[in-house]
């Protein structure tokens, strides 16, 4: 244990050291870019937790404020301080660094005012920047580790539904693209051998390259765009499925959403003559992909009236349309228009319903559909399920205050970035 005594300006603190605790650790802007920096320069001197955590921290914490800067004036703050406590690590890029563990990271021992004075580093936080997640994904072209990749992007993917439907949208997928890209040409995806399986490579590799593969043709990469509708049109074509099966989802998805009509029906038969539970459940999500009004339409009264789908299918159909950018006015409206029948069958199983309401509402963003909300909150009989429609509504004022606050920054930031 090493006690500590004046901390550089240009040393870096890291909390939670590999993410024994359960909390959030918010830092000063000047130490979260003295640790973008160091993942920048060298990532591996932090360890891979760590790094999927400060990737998550970041993300969390760009739009909310877990420290004030006033002391410990929250339960929340207490209970962080207090656990952190006996927890507490700090990384320091500084000449004669010995430790037993990693040659950058010091345990802390902290007592009386050495605790107070540190802590005051990380209660300087409030709110960060809306452009400090985007800085630390910079450094993810040197990441070879999937935790990290996985942390960036579940948050990207949560962004991506508050940002696919503004004006400015191609900002932002051109930059997650640019940060993609040298990775996903890295990786590459599965090399098939000569017998049509596929060479194996390990867990963590195929995680990995699933993850960045995942990332590269949602957000519009056009090789990867190619190769999801080439594998689409062999498997038609030949009726031999030779998609590798950790793929299927990106690429049914890709196939359906760029490809035309007769790739969708084909994907709908391959739903229905398929007894595989797992087959189907990816075949399913990916005909909610298209950009098909009529399509979609018809799927969502096909599973709500046939016994085509269980109750938790239905559900899924329902929510995965609401995900998708150009038919979330359609899922909307299908949920407020079906609602009497949609309560009635799933109004008794309160999570089925409970997941219906939080599903579809979680991406509504615009001043207009949170007065629809309002109105269908007050004008529809919720029955056993309106204890979900409060936290509905919270959810969708705070990605309303979100784009009124911080939308036309975080634009100005990725203006700047693509001008530089």
């Amino acid at each position: 244990m090493h006690r500590v005594g004046r901390i550089g300006e240009e040393t870096w603190l890291l909390g939670n050291i590999n993410q024994t605790g359960y909390f959030r650790v918010n830092y000063d802007l000047h130490n979260w870019r003295l640790l973008i920096q160091q993942l920048m320069t060298n990532p591996t001197i932090i360890s891979v937790e760590n790094r999927a955590g400060l990737v998550d921290d970041v993300f969390s914490l760009s739009s909310e404020t877990i420290l004030q800067s006033s002391g410990f004036s929250s339960a929340h703050q207490l209970s962080v301080c207090r656990s952190s406590e006996s927890l507490w690590r700090a990384g320091a890029r500084e000449d004669g660094i010995d430790a037993s563990t990693d040659p950058s990271v010091r345990a802390l021992h902290l007592v009386g005012t050495e605790l107070e004075v540190l802590l005051k580093r990380f209660l300087r936080a409030g709110y960060l920047p809306q452009n400090l997640p985007l800085q630390i994904i910079c450094y993810l072209s040197k990441e070879d580790d999937f935790l990290p990749w996985h942390a960036a992007s579940r948050a990207l993917f949560q962004l991506d539904k508050l940002l696919d439907r503004t004006e400015d949208y191609s900002l932002f997928s051109s930059y997650v693209l640019k940060q993609v890209e040298l990775k996903y040409h890295k990786l590459d995806w599965p090399r098939v051998k000569t017998d049509d399986s596929f060479k194996q490579a390990t867990y963590h590799t195929d995680e990995l390259q699933r993850e960045v593969i995942m990332l590269a043709c949602s957000f519009g990469n056009k090789h990867c765009h190619r190769q999801a509708m080439s594998l689409v049109s062999e498997w038609i074509s030949s009726d031999k499925n030779r998609i590798p099966p950790s793929l299927r989802d990106v690429v049914y998805c890709t196939g359906v959403s760029l490809m035309d009509e007769d790739v969708w029906e084909f994907m709908w038969m391959k739903f229905r003559s398929s007894s595989a539970v797992s087959e189907k459940k990816v075949l399913l999500e990916a005909l909610t992909c298209s950009d098909n009004t009529f399509l979609l339409h018809r799927l969502l009264n096909a599973s709500l009236n046939s016994d085509l789908l269980p109750d938790q299918d239905v559900i899924d159909v329902i929510i995965h349309v609401g995900r998708n950018p150009h038919a979330r006015h359609l899922a909307w409206r299908y949920f407020r228009e079906k609602w009497n029948e949609l309560n009635s069958r799933f109004g008794e199983a309160l999570f089925l319903n409970s997941k219906l309401i939080s599903g579809v509402t979680e991406f509504l963003n615009t001043p207009r559909e949170l007065d629809e909300l309002k109105v269908f909150i007050q004008t529809s009989s919720a029955g056993p399920s309106a204890s979900a429609f409060p936290r509905a509504l919270e959810v969708v004022q705070a990605n309303v205050k979100w784009h009124e606050r911080y939308r036309e920054r975080f634009f100005q930031w990725l203006r700047k970035s693509s001008d530089g």
